[in-house]
C-alpha cells in the first residue's frame, strides 16, 4: 500500500501549528475576545505577561496568587475575569473603527459598587483608549483605593513566547493572526490636510532613530496621537506627538499650523519593564530601585517621573516648525534609548532581549 504522507527523516520532527485554524476567525472581535479569554484561563504563562502590564510587581504577584474563572461577553462585557478578590473587565478593540465613546465607562458604571476590588482594561491596538481611561479617573465613582484602569496595547502582548506546550503554542499562532489584522488597520486615519504633515513630521523622526537610536521601534498611527514604541526590549519604550482631533470619521485634525510655520505638539516618553523581562531578577531589582527613588534622570535626556501604574513618564507641550519638532522628537527617542543602554549597561544589563 502507498502511504499519503512523504517519509520523515530521523531529524525531522513534526511541529504543530494552529494557525490554519484561526486564519479568517479573528476578523471579528468577538473571536478575539473569546482566543482571549481562553488564553487568559488556561495558559498561566500568557496569564502572567498580560497581568505584569497592568502595574507594578506587588499586583502582579497579587494576581498571579488568584483563582480565576473567566467569561465572554457577560452582561455584554467582551471579557470578565473574577477571583475572590478581584474583577477585571476587558474591553478588547482589534480595529480603530470599533471604537464606542464612553463605552469602557458604561462598563464600569455597570459593575457598581461590589465586594471586589475593580480593575477595568481597555485593549487596543497602539495608545488607543488613553481617553477611555482617563474618562474612568475621573468618574465621580472612582476610587483609587478600590479601582485601577489601565490601557494595554496588542503589541505588547505580542511579545508572548511560547514553550513546548501545545497549549502555549496554540496562543502564539492566534496572536500572530490577531498581530496581522492589526498591522493592517493602522491607515485608517487619511493623512491629508495637517494630519499629512504631522505624519511626514513624525516619518522624519523615525528615520532618525533608525540612523541613530541603539534600538528598533515600530511606528503607529491613530485617532489623535503618532507613536513610536520600542521592539524586542526589556524595557518598553513609547514615544507619542498628540494633537487634537474629531472623534467622528473623517477624524478631522484640530490643530493648526500657525501664520509663522508653526505647529504645537504634546510630546510624551513612556518607559515600562516589559512583561517577560520581569524574569529577569536582577532587572527587576533595578527597576523597583529607580521607582522607589521616584524619578529616571540620565544625562541627555529629560526627567521621567514615576506613575502609579509603575512607569516613568515625561510630558512636554512643544511648538516649532517641521524641522524643529521632527528633531525634538528624535533627541528625545534616541537620548532616551542611549542613556537607557548606558545604565543597564553599567549594572551588566541588557535593553535588547
Amino acid at each position: 500500500m502507498t502511504s499519503l504522507h512523504p517519509p520523515q527523516s530521523p531529524s525531522q520532527e513534526p511541529s504543530l501549528s494552529f494557525g490554519p485554524l484561526f486564519r479568517g476567525m479573528m476578523d471579528r472581535e468577538e473571536m478575539a475576545s473569546a482566543f482571549l479569554a481562553m488564553a487568559l484561563e488556561g495558559v498561566p504563562s500568557f496569564r502572567e505577561l498580560f497581568f505584569s502590564l497592568l502595574g507594578p510587581e506587588a499586583l502582579l504577584q497579587e494576581l498571579m496568587n488568584e483563582e480565576w474563572t473567566v467569561a465572554v461577553e457577560h452582561e455584554r462585557i467582551d471579557v470578565t475575569m473574577s477571583s475572590r478578590t478581584w474583577r477585571v473587565l476587558i474591553e478588547n478593540k482589534i480595529r480603530p473603527g470599533a471604537k464606542q465613546a464612553g463605552q469602557l465607562l458604561r462598563y464600569f458604571r455597570q459593575a457598581g459598587p461590589a465586594p471586589e476590588r475593580l480593575l477595568v482594561v481597555y485593549l487596543a491596538p497602539g495608545e488607543m483608549g488613553r481617553g477611555e481611561i482617563a474618562e474612568v479617573e475621573a468618574s465621580p465613582e472612582f476610587d483609587e483605593t478600590k479601582h485601577a484602569a489601565v490601557q494595554v496595547s496588542w503589541e505588547d502582548l505580542f511579545e508572548f513566547e511560547p514553550g513546548d506546550h501545545p497549549f502555549e503554542v496554540l496562543v502564539a499562532d492566534g496572536l500572530a493572526n490577531v498581530k496581522r489584522i492589526v498591522d493592517g488597520t493602522g491607515t485608517v486615519y487619511a493623512a491629508e490636510g495637517v494630519r499629512a504633515l504631522i505624519r511626514f513630521i513624525f516619518g522624519s523622526a523615525h528615520e532618525i532613530t533608525k540612523a541613530r537610536a541603539p534600538i528598533a521601534y515600530h511606528r503607529w498611527s491613530g485617532r489623535d496621537y503618532e507613536c513610536l514604541r520600542s521592539v524586542r526590549t526589556n524595557l518598553s519604550h513609547t514615544v507619542l506627538a498628540v494633537f487634537e482631533a474629531d472623534p467622528d470619521p473623517p477624524y478631522t485634525v484640530r490643530s493648526a499650523v500657525a501664520p509663522d510655520g508653526s505647529l504645537e505638539l504634546r510630546l510624551s516618553s513612556t518607559l515600562k519593564i516589559a512583561g517577560k523581562a520581569r524574569r529577569n531578577r536582577d532587572l527587576l531589582e533595578w527597576w523597583d530601585e529607580e521607582m522607589r527613588r521616584g524619578s529616571l534622570e540620565a544625562p541627555g535626556i529629560p526627567t521621567h517621573l514615576a506613575t502609579d501604574d509603575g512607569a516613568f513618564h515625561y510630558a512636554e507641550a512643544f511648538r516649532g516648525t517641521e524641522d524643529e519638532i521632527a528633531t525634538r522628537l528624535a533627541e528625545v527617542t534616541c537620548a532616551t534609548a542611549e542613556a537607557l543602554e548606558t545604565m543597564l549597561e553599567g549594572q551588566d544589563l541588557r535593553i535588547l532581549r
